[in-house]
């Protein structure tokens, strides 16, 4: 009988087994059926040729020294691999957002950490917060001795569908011989909510048509916070913006530029949009907010092409025009005259200063184009009673007549008001004219508030004019237009036009900034619309002024009581309008931040002074020890935000 081939197996310790094997069985090393080892750990394995079967104490009848496998005794390691983006802040808290994708990576190992020859991984088991999620199962083959295949097993996973917040990951794998590690626990901090940001444009001088206006010197600053979400928030990473010139200087960029500090931008209407990213790469949606540079109120008149004033007028402020300013006769100018060419004759002076080329004014810094676009898509010509509108809708006041609108956006074809007229605005009103203006016989045309509150825009080429004893209290800007004012008209606030005309005793008086600046009800979200009241809404002025100013703006804002005494909470009353939100930062003298509350409910009706508001009122519930606070107010509406600081004391 010839050679046969026998499997050999030692056992650890103990003696040597023997099977018969068949040539099958060198390959797949399978032991034979009816063998049985049992259980144990066995080291040496070999195939051989030999008439008979070895004996238990010795296997060199096989004719070949044995090849000896080291025994598998040590478990998997496995590591946890975060992909990008992922985060880890100071505290070593580990952030990743929902769309980062993890995995496990498991190696086996034989007598030694890190020889990486053991039998193969076999499964990976994943937990969540205590709760096995999934086991991943290796479907390679498991290797044979001196083949490596299946000894790393790799296994990606995703945390999207987890609620946002603090998640406990715990982990292990086992070998093809059972071998399994201890449970591996991680924290992870599950990020899916974008960054929040705001702009601050200081000073802001008004807003229309849902344009911000600005002077070239106003300072845009875009703030961003992270909102903590779920009781996690890993910080902002960047702020990127891009602004596309609607208007006047060509100042677009090509793409999103990166925020590194406040900036301002020339004359003209620019788009300024802007987003934020938080350190896992949550973007928040691109937003964006139309902003005017002009320097509209930086004067009493402007006339881009020129200025022409004649007989006794009398300018008290200051005069710009790119062309010629022309006084003849007795004209007094008290402020400061910016032209190409300035020219005196008579008795005319210049109380201020004289600047020749000195700037270059944008034909048309404001568009005229957006403003008719957000009025004739947003407007309140509802509550215009009829009887003041014609058939070609232009509104008309005739003599005699009042005529009293309140906060709100009209747009209407031409406005005339005849001898003893009255048209009178309530809070923050804007007016498209898209024909002629024309005031004549004592007509009167103001705001109740502030000449920035009526805020009139007139387009094209067409006539305004203001004579016989006309008055205004506005803000009127006809960049394409010629404005004549004749007779002993008067106006109180600030002129832009193409070519500006005053003859005769007329008298324009430059308006002071505003106290605080004002919102008006139509910009590009919608925003709070004035009551209709009964009927057509129309609202006497005694109805009006008896009704909270609904514009957004910072009025009254203190603390109370303050000093707080023996235990009693101090009260944050701010009074902005109707606000869209409000957050409030305490601050100790050294400026750190102590306490900080969002409060993004609609503000309430109080009565705290000579009329109701509508205002927010916050009790302070944390303790705090006798000192003096700083606090920092910020009102929020839209991508707005308007700031008042201040302080408080407490005393125990």
């Amino acid at each position: 009988m010839g050679p046969a081939l026998w499997l050999a197996v030692l056992a650890v310790p103990g003696s040597l087994t023997v099977f018969p094997a068949l040539a099958s069985d060198i390959a797949s090393w399978v032991i034979p059926s009816g063998g049985a080892l049992g259980q144990g750990a066995f080291q040496a394995i070999t195939v051989g040729q030999a008439v008979a079967a070895p004996s238990a104490g010795s296997i060199a009848g096989l004719g070949f020294a044995p090849t000896i496998r080291p025994i598998d005794l040590m478990p998997p390691r496995t590591s946890l691999l975060l992909g990008l983006p992922k985060f880890q802040d100071s505290q070593g808290l580990l952030f990743i957002a929902s769309s980062a994708v993890a995995a496990l990576a498991s190696v086996d190992d034989l007598l030694e950490i890190a020889d990486q020859e053991g039998t193969g991984v076999l499964e990976q088991r994943l937990f969540i917060d205590s709760l096995l999620k999934a086991v991943f199962s290796n479907t390679s083959d498991l290797p044979t001795p001196g083949d490596k295949r299946g000894q790393v097993l790799t296994s990606s996973f995703t945390l999207a569908l987890e609620s946002e917040g603090l998640h406990l990951l715990g982990f292990f794998a086992q070998d093809a011989l059972g071998n399994a590690e201890s449970l591996i626990t991680q924290t992870i901090a599950l990020d899916k909510t974008p960054p929040v940001t705001r702009v601050s444009l200081g000073p802001l001088q008004q807003n229309v048509f849902g344009i911000a206006l600005v002077s070239t010197s106003s300072l845009i600053t875009l703030e961003s916070l992270d909102p903590v979400s779920g009781g996690v928030a890993c910080g902002v990473k960047a702020i990127e913006f891009k602004i596309e010139t609607l208007s006047g200087v060509n100042a677009a960029t090509s793409g999103f530029l990166a925020y590194v500090s406040a900036f301002s931008l020339p004359q003209g209407t620019h788009r300024i949009s802007f987003q934020s990213m938080d350190q896992v790469g949550n973007k928040e949606p691109e937003k964006s907010i139309v902003v005017a540079v002009s320097m509209l109120e930086a004067a009493a008149l402007t006339g881009v092409a020129g200025v022409e004033a004649s007989g006794t007028a009398d300018i008290r402020g200051g005069i710009f025009s790119n062309g010629e300013v022309s006084l003849k006769g007795t004209v007094n100018v008290t402020g400061s005259v910016a032209a190409s060419t300035i020219s005196v004759t008579g008795n005319g002076s210049i109380a201020g200063e004289r600047r020749i080329n000195a700037l270059t004014l944008e034909e048309e810094p404001m568009s005229l184009a957006l403003m008719l676009e957000t009025a004739s898509l947003h407007n309140d010509n509802n509550l215009i009673p009829s009887k003041f509108l014609d058939p070609d809708s232009a509104l008309r006041v005739d003599s005699q007549k009042t005529l009293v609108l309140g906060t709100g956006t009209y747009l209407v074809y031409g406005l005339t008001i005849l001898s003893q007229g009255s048209l009178e605005t309530q809070g923050p009103v804007n007016l498209f004219i898209q024909g002629p203006l024309s005031i004549a016989g004592g007509g009167l045309l103001k705001s109740r508030g502030n000449p920035q509150e009526l805020f009139i825009a007139v387009a094209g080429t067409h006539r305004v004019f203001l004579g016989g004893g006309a008055s205004a209290s506005l803000t009127l800007y006809a960049p394409r237009s010629g404005i004549s004012l004749q007779g002993n008209a008067s106006v109180t606030g600030h002129l832009w036009a193409r070519h500006v005309t005053a003859q005769g005793t007329s008298m324009v008086i430059q308006a002071p900034e505003a106290p605080s600046p004002a919102l008006t009800q139509t910009t590009q979200r919608t925003s709070p619309t004035p009551s209709s009241g009964k009927g057509n809404g129309f609202k006497t002025a005694s109805q009006e002024a008896s009704l909270p100013d609904k514009a957004f703006a910072l009025r009254e804002v203190f603390v109370f009581p303050n000093p707080s005494r023996q235990g009693q909470k101090p009260v944050f009353h701010v009074e902005a309008g109707l606000a869209q939100g409000l957050v409030i930062t305490i601050y100790d003298l050294s400026g750190e931040m102590l306490y900080r509350r969002v409060l993004n409910a609609t503000p309430q009706i109080i009565a705290r002074g000579a009329a109701p508001q509508y205002a927010y009122e916050y009790t302070l519930e944390e303790p705090l020890p006798t000192g003096v606070y700083l606090y920092l107010i910020e009102a929020q509406w839209d991508n707005l935000a308007l700031k008042r600081a201040g302080r408080f004391s407490v005393v125990r």
